[in-house]
């Protein structure tokens, strides 16, 4: 069965914005990677089995026992995320040396390339108050289950990063109103700055419905509490620790980290070499992707 990216799925619902899809989701590996699905409304309703029916054997003419599965619903409501452009003042836009249309186009792709980085923080960290935005949808940071957490002891108080193995199968972003990203003609018209004085810009509407969705236990594992500090920086045996969290037939697709978790992994690699040369710079574990993200924070407090 194809598995839609996000971006993949923006680009297929509305082929006006494909092109810019592509140029704004450049720096975003979540967001280019990452499996979404499309829902016609604002919520999402799927089954949640959190135990399987057991089987048994039995004698001739003897019944089994009467067991069943434990299946909940879960209902993601999804959250607007607006990207909007503007206000664009017309002086600056007049002023482009290839006309207002073109700086209307930087403007645009200015603001989506913005919001694309704010959709990947809050996959990453959801509704978390400093990391994420509150008002916004839940995260990795708040599905996952505290019996898939390594904890790498790092004890700095605003220097600590994380590292997420990802389940496609089990972790998905959904959007809403079919996938449409919501993109309305550029308007002109008044606006007015923090003084309530007036000037003419142009401003245009983008936005999209989202929310993430995801089993607590075999869709994510994360690896916290990573520093700078002796002992406590990321090595393979970290990531060979969450791998071993997930069960059999749910290994996870990917790898999320920052660029110093990157930096850290690269020289372990060279310090258990045999020749002490440097490392080339990682790109998987067991085959699975390392996706460096920029959204990935290392001021997070050791907690």
């Amino acid at each position: 069965m194809a598995q839609y990216t996000t971006a993949n799925i923006i680009k297929l619902r509305d082929q006006r914005v494909a092109g810019l899809i592509e140029d704004v989701t450049r720096g975003f590996p979540l967001i280019q990677n990452f499996p979404a699905i499309a829902v016609s409304g604002t919520t999402y309703n799927h089954p949640n089995v959190t135990a399987d029916a057991a089987g048994e054997f039995r004698a001739n003419n003897a019944g089994k026992t009467a067991t069943t599965a434990t299946i909940g619903s879960t209902t993601v409501t999804l959250k607007y995320f607006d990207m909007s452009m503007g206000p664009l003042d017309t002086q600056v836009a007049n002023a482009d040396y290839n006309g207002p249309e073109n700086a209307i186009a930087v403007a645009t792709a200015s603001s989506m390339r913005g919001g694309m980085g704010g959709l990947e923080t809050q996959i990453l960290y959801g509704t978390d108050a400093t990391l994420g935005d509150a008002s916004g949808f839940s995260g990795f940071l708040q599905l996952v289950d505290s019996s898939m957490v390594i904890d790498v002891e790092g004890t700095a108080t605003a220097g600590c990063s994380d590292v997420w193995l990802v389940n496609y199968e089990q972790t998905k972003l959904i959007l809403g109103n079919d996938g449409v990203l919501a993109q309305d003609d550029v308007v002109y018209g008044p606006a007015y700055d923090s003084s309530g004085n007036m000037y003419y810009a142009y401003s245009q509407n983008i936005g999209t419905w989202a929310g993430l969705t995801g089993l607590k236990v075999n869709g994510l594992a994360r690896i916290k509490n990573i520093d700078t500090s002796s002992g406590h920086t990321l090595t393979d045996d970290h990531i060979y620790q969450a791998l071993a969290l997930f069960k059999v037939g749910h290994t996870p697709n990917s790898i999320v980290m920052s660029r110093r978790s990157l930096r850290q992994l690269r020289g372990s690699r060279t310090a258990t070499n045999a020749t002490g040369a440097p490392a080339p710079i990682p790109t998987e574990v067991e085959g699975l992707p390392i996706y460096v993200s920029d959204s990935c924070s290392d001021t997070i407090a050791a907690a």
